[in-house]
């Protein structure tokens, strides 16, 4: 995996990055732990989850426990919407 400087900010993210749109959602908990756990594995470090991401919040929710004793591997890249989450 390749790695960049996030900015000047210090950190270094793998240039690719997981969406996680699509946890809670199309993806169940046990889905999505393997994705992420997967994506860690090959060496991804940047994830990006939003509030409104899983309809209810659930994305992140998910994404916690599943990252939980791996955090330090992973950089959250976390958008915030004021809108109410809209049915799919």
């Amino acid at each position: 995996m390749e790695y960049k400087n996030l900015g000047r900010s210090g950190l270094q993210v793998s240039v690719v990055g997981l969406g996680c749109n699509n946890f809670g959602m199309r993806c169940d908990y046990d889905q999505s732990e393997k994705v992420v756990h997967a994506a860690i594995d090959a060496g991804i470090t940047l994830f990006d989850t939003a509030d409104v991401y899983g309809g209810d919040g659930s994305s992140e929710r998910i994404l916690g426990e599943v990252i939980d004793g791996r955090r330090e591997r992973v950089v959250l890249a976390r958008s915030e919407d004021d809108r109410p989450a809209r049915p799919f």
